[in-house]
């Protein structure tokens, strides 16, 4: 699977704010949390 996500920001500012405030880190985070579970799913745990 795979997602792509396209983010429209309606300033430059916005988006700076948007990467300064650690929203990437957060993403992967949580995507890699989606991996995990979806691996215990296909386990069958």
């Amino acid at each position: 699977t795979k997602l792509v996500a396209h983010l429209v920001f309606e300033s430059v500012m916005d988006r700076d704010g948007m990467v300064a405030s650690g929203m990437q880190e957060g993403a992967d985070e949580s995507m890699d949390r989606l991996v995990e579970l979806l691996e215990r799913m296909k386990a069958g745990k």
